[in-house]
């Protein structure tokens, strides 16, 4: 991994059509849409006070000036089990 900091990348709240009953709710430090942030996601918080939070539509933006993409290694925040784990402990979200 790069000298970069961590970054977390989390689904806006208003674009979620599935949501975890032990999600909370943070900001992106990007754009200030509330995000939800799953378990295995906060459990990786924990583990790394420093990691920055954005939204999943920052994250699609993050181009430099020029227009070159910027180069982003992703690991999931959770193991393959943790993440369908909570796939099934979630619920549909009702949009109004």
């Amino acid at each position: 991994m790069s000298g970069e900091p961590m970054t977390l990348v989390c689904m806006r709240l208003c674009d979620m059509h599935v949501m975890h009953p032990e999600q909370i709710h943070e900001l992106c430090s990007k754009c200030q849409h509330v995000v939800g942030v799953y378990p295995s996601g906060q459990r990786a918080m924990l583990k790394h006070p420093e990691m920055k939070i954005i939204c999943a539509v920052c994250a699609n933006l993050n181009v430099l000036p020029g227009g070159d993409e910027v180069s982003i290694e992703c690991i999931p925040a959770g193991s393959i089990e943790e993440i369908i784990q909570e796939k099934r402990e979630s619920f549909p979200v009702e949009k109004a």
